[in-house]
């Protein structure tokens, strides 16, 4: 009770599936990871097959490629 059954899974019954395109805002905005600033960042490899599942992160003075920029809300 409470849950339902979705194509990724059993999920809460007041979640709904969304793409990714449908909750976020496509920036032209990139981060240079030459900076001396560090921030989290979501990669490929970050992201589960198939089930679209965000299964960790890295921080982008791990990574020598550009970066898009993502923010809040």
């Amino acid at each position: 009770e409470g849950y339902k059954e979705t194509e990724l899974g059993i999920i809460p019954q007041e979640w709904e599936i969304r793409k990714l395109f449908q909750i976020v805002k496509n920036r032209s905005e990139k981060y240079n990871p030459n900076k001396e600033e560090s921030f989290p960042y979501i990669a490929l490899e970050h992201i589960e097959q198939e089930i679209g599942r965000i299964n960790g992160s890295g921080t982008s003075n791990e990574t020598t490629s550009t970066k898009s920029v993502f923010y809040k809300n």
